[in-house]
């Protein structure tokens, strides 16, 4: 039956140990008829140190110091809550690219309880809501006129296509309902049949390089020029882009012994435009024909 209070303080030498500013719980229970005693205490404040202090006493009223306790850890929490919110300011002005910041610091916020929020300045909180609130009502007007847009797919929709995904891949659920989003994946999977198509094409021509040799030159020139061509979206479905980097490390040292005996050759080198090298002059050309020896 005796009393036993449970302190948790961040000092425990400090001169008055139920101090507001040094205490971190406390409570008082009596024990059971077996001797035993049982507290169960959660550190609310994980970035203060805490000393835990079970002492015997005699029965006593507590309520004071544990509303002293309370507001104590309210302010911290809403301390916590308000330099974010202060924070703000330093993000200078306001784009979408700030909508989960704005939106961490709200979560912060409303997770406080309604006693805690009073210590609170939001005005700049709710400023920057509102104005995400318009950003992302003028994202959601551009997305309508990108889909509205497209029309037939083509390649060259890839663009307006890969943007209007973008900011669809963002919106919650609600916001997707005001916009055509079936029309946008209809769009999408058309787009991605023509990127796979023309991925072929070059997989094709990067397949007919073969064994690299004296001759291969014009094939791989031709195939990195049809490479070089593609939207990048398309550029993510060709599966032999090793081979075709293989094939043109494997033909430059061919090309340089070439031109030391005086013949002709064209080199891809991985840019758009070939080289042409003669012993007796270099010049920019396009690479259309197969490579030659000279006599």
């Amino acid at each position: 039956g005796a009393q036993y209070v449970l302190l948790a303080v961040i000092d425990a030498n400090a001169e008055d140990l139920m101090a507001p500013d040094n205490l971190l719980y406390i409570h008082q229970s009596a024990a059971a008829e077996d001797g035993t005693i049982h507290f169960r205490y959660i550190q609310r404040v994980p970035t203060e140190p805490s000393f835990v202090m079970l002492c015997g006493a005699s029965d006593k009223d507590l309520k004071d110091a544990q509303k002293a306790l309370n507001i104590l850890i309210d302010k911290k929490l809403a301390a916590e809550v308000q330099a974010m919110i202060d924070s703000i300011k330093d993000l200078g002005e306001l784009t979408l690219e700030h909508k989960d910041r704005i939106a961490e610091i709200g979560a912060a916020y409303r997770a406080l309880y309604t006693y805690q929020k009073i210590y609170v300045d939001a005005t700049d909180l709710l400023a920057a809501e509102a104005r995400m609130a318009e950003l992302r009502a003028e994202q959601i007007e551009h997305l309508k006129q990108l889909i509205a847009s497209i029309g037939e797919v083509t390649l060259e929709d890839e663009p307006v296509i890969v943007e209007a995904d973008s900011i669809f891949s963002w919106l919650t659920l609600e916001e997707r309902e005001q916009v055509d989003g079936a029309a946008l994946s209809s769009a999408k999977i058309q787009l991605s049949k023509l990127q796979k198509a023309a991925a072929a094409e070059v997989d094709a021509l990067i397949g007919k390089i073969g064994k690299v040799g004296i001759f291969s030159g014009g094939a791989i020139a031709k195939a990195r020029k049809a490479y070089d061509a593609l939207t990048e979206g398309s550029k993510a479905y060709v599966s032999l882009i090793d081979a075709l980097l293989a094939a043109e490390k494997a033909f430059k040292p061919i090309a340089i012994a070439l031109w030391c005996v005086g013949g002709v050759v064209v080199v891809g080198g991985g840019a758009a435009t070939a080289v042409v090298l003669t012993k007796k002059k270099r010049k920019a050309t396009a690479p259309a024909q197969a490579t030659k020896t000279e006599n």
